[in-house]
């Protein structure tokens, strides 16, 4: 007595392939759905790779307009004046080295 379920089975190729069976209605749907949501997927990774040439030309245009600290000279700290000095002296701001 033949079963009408459909059996799984590897084919060579190692996909897994499902034969007999009567349900050819809902595996195109299934398969549709596959299609669908695979269209999605790589409309999303072409998404992805402007976003990231994008971001990309953002960071060269931020470099080239002078935007980065690389190659900026520290600011240098003011220098006091004896009169300063003393203030900081008399108010015993000192530190001792």
């Amino acid at each position: 007595m033949p079963d009408d379920k459909p059996t799984n089975e590897i084919d060579p190729a190692g996909k897994e392939a499902v034969k007999g069976g009567t349900d050819d209605k809902e595996d195109i749907s299934e398969l549709d759905k596959l299609k669908t949501s695979n269209d999605e997927i790589e409309k999303e990774l072409i998404r992805g790779r402007e976003l990231r040439a994008e971001g990309q030309k953002l960071e060269a245009e931020k470099m080239l307009g002078g935007h980065t600290v690389a190659g900026q000279e520290a600011e240098k700290p003011k220098e006091e004046t004896p009169k300063e000095y003393s203030d900081r002296v008399m108010k015993n701001e000192v530190k001792n080295d």
